[in-house]
């Protein structure tokens, strides 16, 4: 492999990094599709109502929710990894093709 290309492929896997940091946002988001999903009620009163259902949480309820979204998470970085391994033991094609492909995996 070049050195522009691992290049390429360490600074695609930085941005993968910085999204999985970025789950905080991402939880943040699903819980407001999960309240979505219940919500009754007008469009103009369903951001202060999110805000208020997420407040009131119980423990219990919260730590399904994140069991649910890891799972979700998880799901997604196995679909990305598998990809990865199948460009990566692919032996009909060429080292730039490879690298290209995984970088397009990584920026998914």
């Amino acid at each position: 492999m070049k050195k522009a290309d691992l290049k390429r492929i360490y600074e695609a896997n930085e941005r993968f990094i910085k999204g999985v940091k970025k789950m905080k946002i991402d939880f943040e988001e699903f819980l407001m599709e999960k309240h979505a999903e219940q919500y009754i009620g007008t469009k103009d009163c369903m951001v202060d109502d999110s805000a208020d259902w997420i407040g009131n949480l119980d423990v219990d309820e919260f730590i399904t929710y994140a069991n649910s979204f890891t799972e979700k998470l998880v799901e997604k970085m196995k679909k990305k990894l598998s990809d990865m391994g199948n460009v990566i033991t692919e032996d009909s094609i060429d080292d730039d093709v490879k690298i290209k492909r995984l970088y397009e995996i990584l920026n998914k």
